[in-house]
């Protein structure tokens, strides 16, 4: 995720230097609280101006990326309504004209095609919580089992002398 994706004093985002970009991505209701990634088109309307030319973008209406890599990955939130606006700073880096991404989740039957969800990871503790419990239920029977042999080798010898 961007460095400021979860940000605790909303100022550091405005003091971030570069442009304000917004897009728009529609979701399923399924999708609250996953991890999605998007694929950001080329050029970004300024959200500033939403397009119509300022200074902040030079006149231009919007922002164009350069390179390849124009995608960000985001924790949409655990409610979502009808529009959801997440602030994401410095999504493609350092260098990017890009300061901060806007993006706007909106909510819908279909996603959108530029997003889909990341698969949760296995939960390696919980996998490991299950192996423990399996291995400790191993050495319960094996422990037993040799308590109950010991036990009859004494009833047998006690029976026989």
């Amino acid at each position: 995720m961007a460095d400021l994706a979860r940000v605790f004093d909303e100022g550091d985002l405005d003091r971030i230097a570069g442009g304000r970009a917004s897009f728009e991505i529609t979701v399923p209701a399924p999708w609250a609280d996953r991890t999605c990634e998007v694929a950001v088109p080329r050029r970004l309307a300024c959200a500033l101006c939403e397009g119509g030319g300022c200074d902040a973008c030079e006149r231009r209406g919007g922002y164009r990326l350069e390179g390849t890599e124009r995608r960000v990955t985001v924790r949409l939130p655990s409610v979502l309504g009808g529009r959801t606006r997440i602030r994401i700073g410095r999504p493609f880096g350092a260098d990017s004209v890009i300061g901060v991404l806007l993006l706007d989740v909106v909510l819908g039957e279909e996603p959108s095609a530029s997003c889909s969800v990341v698969p949760e990871p296995e939960q390696p503790l919980a996998r490991a919580s299950e192996q423990t419990t399996a291995r400790n239920r191993a050495v319960f029977a094996a422990v037993a089992t040799l308590v109950l042999v010991v036990l009859l080798i004494f009833l047998i010898r006690g029976v026989v002398d």
